[in-house]
């Protein structure tokens, strides 16, 4: 797969992070009012990413963690930016 084009790896990351957000979504329909307790969550998001890149470096863990927990905080942040056009709408 190391030849596929940027636009194919492109989609097929907005696909996963769209599959994410829904996923998210169902487990969790009630999303936090405010900045901050968003932002928190995404916090734990970013740690946890932080540690499947630890265990592969240092642990041979594998990869798909890695992206299993990115898919995880981005859509926490596609949570958080539909959550301000709903609350911030300019």
């Amino acid at each position: 797969m190391r030849n596929m084009s940027d636009a194919v790896k492109m989609s097929r990351a907005f696909a996963a992070i769209e599959s994410a957000v829904a996923h998210a979504e169902a487990k969790h329909p009630i999303w936090p009012d405010g900045i901050f307790p968003p932002l928190s969550l995404l916090g734990e998001e970013c740690g946890e990413v932080c540690k499947a890149a630890n265990d592969h470096e240092f642990f041979n863990g594998p990869v798909s963690d890695i992206r299993k927990e990115l898919l995880h905080a981005a859509a926490v942040i596609v949570r958080m930016i539909k959550s301000l056009e709903d609350d911030h709408a300019e």
